[in-house]
């Protein structure tokens, strides 16, 4: 009720609000009872069986974090399951390291940062994302950053904008926006230059969206279409060409742990900017917001 009323507030002051969508991975760790995730050759990290003096003796899963525990209210050992959602052992990848930025099962399959990595791939995965981001159009909200983007497939994301679309009486609202955070560097070609590579958020994905009926007014409300950086301005556009492409829409994800270190990537803002929790006065940082735009 207090969220229902404070996006009423902002709407009345002409404030429209967005949510954090995080519909890549849920929490780390719960052990794996799906057994097709024991098969050597899928690329899945593996454990044995672990022994213990607790309640049966031993765990008959696969257990992430090398991990044996029993519940503390059910006597079992805890696995991939969210009842609230729901999601189970079914629904998500296998545990994967994420070793590469520029392997398309890699970024979507891999496990970042230990997450347990939704599978949506899978239909019901896609239908209660869908229905997640429905409730959330229906309490006010305008739209969604997505967490994580470019660690879906882009054709899971289109299935998922459509069952949205679909859910909303087939259109989206006028004041509907969304910003994937597909943060690019290394992979930039993979991710938006090379329309053939498979995994591309660029001309690619637009084909895509306007295959399953978007129309172009509907496209720009889902792809942010420029999320270049100082360093390599044209990485942001459709096939990284600025003058074929031409103006568009720019969104730069200014604060955050790639910008900290001066260096640490193609995303450091360098000389043309600052991040203001390393230091950088609060007026200087403001300066750099308005010149980005």
């Amino acid at each position: 009720d207090d969220l229902r009323r404070m996006i009423t507030a902002c709407r009345g002051h002409g404030v429209r609000v967005y949510a954090d969508a995080v519909v890549n991975h849920m929490t780390g760790g719960g052990n794996d009872a799906n057994p097709y995730h024991r098969n050597p050759g899928a690329g899945c990290a593996t454990w044995g069986n672990k022994t213990s003096s607790l309640p049966g003796g031993h765990s008959p899963f696969y257990t992430q974090d090398f991990v044996y525990t029993v519940g503390e209210h059910t006597g079992q050992q805890p696995l991939q399951e969210f009842p609230a959602v729901p999601y189970g052992p079914l629904d998500f990848h296998c545990e994967r390291a994420l070793n590469s930025w520029t392997d398309p099962l890699d970024l979507n399959a891999g496990w970042l940062t230990g997450l347990t990595d939704l599978n949506t791939e899978r239909d019901n995965v896609q239908e209660r994302i869908a229905d997640y981001m429905t409730d959330l159009i229906g309490i006010g909200f305008s739209g969604f950053r997505v967490d994580a983007a470019k660690h879906m497939k882009p054709d899971d994301l289109v299935a998922i904008f459509s069952k949205l679309r679909r859910n909303l009486g087939g259109a989206l609202p006028s004041d509907f926006f969304t910003w994937l955070e597909v943060i690019l560097g290394g992979e930039s070609d993979l991710l938006m230059c090379n329309a053939d590579s498979g995994y591309n958020y660029g001309a690619s994905f637009v084909a895509k969206l306007a295959a399953v009926g978007f129309s172009s007014q509907e496209i720009n409300q889902i792809k942010t279409w420029n999320s270049g950086y100082p360093k390599e301005p044209e990485k942001g556009v459709d096939d990284c060409d600025i003058g074929k492409t031409g103006t568009q829409r720019q969104v730069i994800q200014n604060d955050d742990a790639d910008q900290q270190n001066p260096g640490s990537s193609s995303r450091d803002m360098g000389a043309d900017g600052c991040v203001l929790i390393k230091g950088c006065d609060e007026a200087t940082h403001r300066s750099f917001e308005e010149k980005l735009f």
